[in-house]
């Protein structure tokens, strides 16, 4: 998505997305960037910028993602699923199907993940190399990301296919195989670079 437009793809409304959203300026200031993830497509129109989807969850708004909904005592509520209206305020952790699969494979498996640091208003873009022993595992990836403050992040298509450039040097590389097949790319630039 760019520029509020579908450019490439199609629908997945099952899947995640992450947004860059332009908000206005303010007495003459010019406005800033913030990232939103949420379920379901990107947004279109308004004042969303560019935009991923089909991705998976490790922080939406706060809101952790794992093994099961977990929720704060007394509470209790179903371990899957939509968790219902009185259940959700006392939710802290949402159950995820395509993040509890993705932690089936083994930890050094490949990682993509992009993160948003709202109060710092930082983006992280971190990336583990396919093979890379003993690795990390998403849950632990996303609890330091909580501990570190980040209130949004998520998880690209992984595995043998990650890759990270970094100031025009190849910092992660794919697998042989793939090298030739990456015909899509995701940049980013430094504010004031």
């Amino acid at each position: 998505m760019q520029a509020g437009r579908a450019t490439i793809g199609d629908s997945r409304p099952q899947g995640f997305h992450i947004a860059e959203i332009a908000e206005p300026g303010v007495n003459g200031r010019p406005g800033r960037l913030r990232y939103v993830t949420g379920l379901g497509n990107p947004p279109q129109g308004g004042n969303t910028v560019t935009a991923l989807g089909n991705l998976g969850p490790l922080i939406s708004n706060g809101l952790p993602y794992g093994q099961g909904n977990r929720y704060r005592p007394p509470t209790t509520g179903p371990t899957t699923g939509e968790p219902g209206a009185a259940a959700r305020p006392s939710l802290i952790q949402r159950n995820n199907s395509t993040l509890n699969s993705v932690e089936q494979l083994p930890s050094a498996t490949g990682k993509t993940i992009i993160a948003y640091h709202a109060r710092e208003q930082a983006l992280l873009v971190g990336v583990q190399e396919h093979g890379r022993a003993p690795g990390s595992s998403y849950a632990s990836l996303r609890d330091a990301l909580i501990v570190a403050g980040f209130s949004d992040a998520v998880f690209l298509d992984g595995s043998d296919s990650s890759l990270l450039y970094y100031r025009g040097r190849q910092i992660v590389a794919p697998a042989e195989n793939k090298n030739e097949l990456m015909t899509v790319a995701l940049g980013f630039r430094q504010r004031g670079a």
